[in-house]
């Protein structure tokens, strides 16, 4: 179907249709049948409609328990200005967990996130704006501060996101991909996706952005006029597989930690000021 929103009779007349549409086919055997296995096909407005809806149910809840329960809000997302997503994004990585979406904070090898993980991102919107999508460790060691800080793997900006097209390519990187490395010694990392939606809901772009590795999310979006919409995480910890991340990919000996902080009941976050106190740093 074609859209005109700037022409609002019209985008009213698209609207009622939809609405219609809807109606017409929710009580469809072979519709429910695919949206109950995850086969939404987004072009057709019944099946937009029962995205939505299944995805406010329980995985919404999942979501936004996690990302409480972890530190995400407020480390990496100020409260203020976040209340609940407005978008789904989904993460796969290739060969693990049977090609299903990550759940929210579940623990992943590091070794089978060598390579991006594939997102998706379902915004419910029939317009195209640009969002920024950043993934970063929260929980990356800071030697001279003896305290853990935030660190950025991968960053895309200009990324054209509507309803029919939520596919997000790595020629959208700012900062292309480093894997997750967490040091041996330290705690469990949190690796966090945050979904940030462009100024003037999502129609200014952004130009010559230069950034470091080393990041503070909630700075940055205050920075870049950018508004988080959408969250997801997973968490990963040392293993041998991550020393050789270090030789190859960053062209480091791998580091070893002293002892890691005592474990609180979820064994996560910084709650906001990103400092804990971890052993003292040795080389391998």
């Amino acid at each position: 179907m074609q859209h005109h929103p700037k022409n609002p009779e019209i985008e009213k007349l698209n609207k009622r249709l939809d609405e219609l549409l809807v109606k017409a086919y929710i009580e469809n055997g072979e519709v429910l049948w695919n949206a109950r296995n995850g086969k939404f096909d987004l072009n057709q407005p019944v099946y937009r409609h029962l995205k939505e809806k299944f995805w406010k149910q329980r995985p919404l809840d999942i979501l936004m328990q996690r990302v409480t329960q972890m530190y995400v809000i407020p480390d990496a997302i100020d409260p203020k200005i976040f209340n609940i997503p407005s978008t789904c994004l989904d993460l796969t990585l290739k060969g693990w967990n049977e090609g299903k979406p990550i759940e929210p904070g579940a623990i992943v090898p590091p070794e089978t996130a060598l390579e991006l993980p594939t997102m998706n991102l379902t915004a419910f919107h029939e317009d195209v704006r640009l969002y920024t999508i950043i993934m970063a460790d929260l929980d990356h060691p800071n030697e001279e501060t003896q305290s853990y800080q935030q660190q950025c793997h991968w960053m895309g900006c200009n990324i054209p996101i509507s309803m029919h097209d939520g596919n997000i390519k790595a020629e959208n990187a700012v900062l292309p991909y480093i894997p997750p490395h967490p040091a041996k010694g330290t705690k469990r990392h949190r690796y966090v996706f945050l979904v940030m939606q462009q100024g003037e809901k999502g129609q200014v772009r952004l130009e010559n952005v230069k950034l470091d590795r080393a990041v503070h999310l909630r700075t940055l979006a205050s920075e870049l006029s950018l508004r988080p919409v959408g969250v997801s995480f997973f968490r990963s910890e040392w293993n041998e597989t991550v020393d050789e991340v270090y030789r190859q990919h960053l062209g480091l000996e791998p580091p070893v930690y002293g002892p890691a902080p005592a474990a609180t009941r979820f064994d996560e976050g910084t709650v906001g000021s990103q400092k804990k106190a971890f052993g003292k740093y040795a080389n391998a």
